[in-house]
């Protein structure tokens, strides 16, 4: 990794970054992400460092960079008021000139057919000479050539490549990604090392990427959580007019762990948000699971079977239907695995795992509960 020369960074100016970072949807997965604000140029720079090389000593970290890129050399055009009135030349004509030397100007048009080319005028090839932009005409008021040189002094400086900032503050991103490791593990080895760096007065640093991502989206869904489990137990006491029946497909609930752990585990797949979206949705799928069982084995009992009889007559009866039902959603979430790439993958296994061992274990696992709940003496319709 290229090292930034102390020479470089003690002549890094004070600068203000107008640009502010933006992010749209979740982040990479696997990147991790530090930010590093701060009052000065010199000190985030340092500190960046200084993360970099905690990250290049983890084996198989990639991709470590930050988004300033390394400082560049820059030169400052700096106009001498008194030289450019006595020249008859003013500051809005020497940044005109400067503009069109650099990023040209539009003079006229050019039509062909149907299509109309923008004519442009700007300096030749060798623009980016700067011992020639001493010499840049500059048109004063009597019409005559100044070279800008006669009225501006130039000063070279070393300053980043671009700045960004975020939240209204300038900052600077450190990222990288592991061959293996998940982002929450590469931070976990991180973290401890970046919370040692001694901060200057008036520096902190932040966590970014999908650590940052994840924590946020966990906390909106766990933040509901608990009103959508309270629904569902409300919903299902109003069906059945029951506890105890609500009780049995509330403990069938934790069975997608076993499923969508598996899944994560052959699959090789990172533990990520959308992982933990997907075991959020098959709630929903099981409970339909144990509704629908429950639901039959009260109709053969209500027909005048016993516990038992009841029982096996509804696992027969609905067997073909639950499976069916899962099978056709595991392949439908087959081109998600496949072309979902990284974001999705995760999520699209752990449904089919969860549901493949899910409603397999939930088929046997609500008749057993059903049969030590309830007994012959029961009634069907109070429960």
């Amino acid at each position: 990794m290229k090292k930034v020369d102390r020479f470089i960074l003690e002549q890094l100016p004070e600068a203000n970054g107008r640009s502010k970072r933006m992010s749209l949807g979740a982040a990479e997965i696997g990147l991790v992400e530090y930010r590093i604000i701060g009052p000065n140029v010199v000190g985030q720079y340092r500190l960046a460092r200084s993360i970099e090389n905690h990250m290049l000593d983890i084996e198989g970290t990639l991709g470590v960079t930050n988004d300033w890129n390394e400082p560049v050399i820059r030169t400052r055009v700096e106009i001498d008021q008194d030289r450019a009135r006595r020249a008859g030349v003013s500051s809005k004509s020497i940044a005109t000139a400067l503009n069109a030397y650099f990023e040209g100007k539009q003079v006229s048009d050019y039509r062909e057919g149907d299509k109309t080319i923008p004519i442009v005028f700007r300096g030749d090839e060798n623009r980016d000479d700067w011992s020639k932009i001493r010499l840049l005409p500059i048109i004063s008021k009597t019409g005559e050539p100044v070279p800008l040189i006669q009225v501006a002094d130039f000063k070279g400086f070393i300053a980043p490549g671009k700045f960004k900032r975020y939240n209204q503050e300038r900052t600077l991103t450190v990222s990288a990604t592991h061959k293996t490791m998940q982002a929450t593990e590469l931070h976990e080895k991180l973290w401890p090392l970046i919370q040692s760096l001694p901060l200057p007065e008036g520096f902190r640093i932040e966590i970014g990427g999908e650590v940052e991502s994840s924590e946020k989206g966990n906390q909106a869904l766990s933040q509901y959580l608990p009103f959508a489990l309270l629904g569902i137990i409300v919903l299902l006491v109003l069906q059945f007019n029951s506890f105890r029946r609500p009780t049995i497909i509330m403990l069938t609930i934790p069975l997608v762990i076993i499923g969508a752990a598996l899944g994560l585990m052959i699959s090789n797949a990172f533990l990520s948000f959308t992982a933990i979206l997907g075991i959020y949705s098959l709630v929903g799928i099981i409970v339909n699971n144990g509704i629908v069982l429950i639901d039959r084995i009260d109709s053969e009992r209500a027909a005048g079977m016993s516990v038992r009889t009841a029982i096996i007559e509804a696992c027969l009866a609905r067997l073909r239907p639950i499976l069916m039902t899962t099978l056709t959603t595991i392949l439908g979430l087959i081109p998600l695995a496949v072309y979902g790439g990284a974001m999705w993958f995760p999520m699209a296994v752990v449904i089919m795992g969860g549901l493949a061992v899910g409603t397999i274990l939930t088929l046997g696992f609500v008749p057993v509960l059903y049969s030590l709940f309830f007994s012959e003496a029961d009634n069907v319709k109070l429960g």
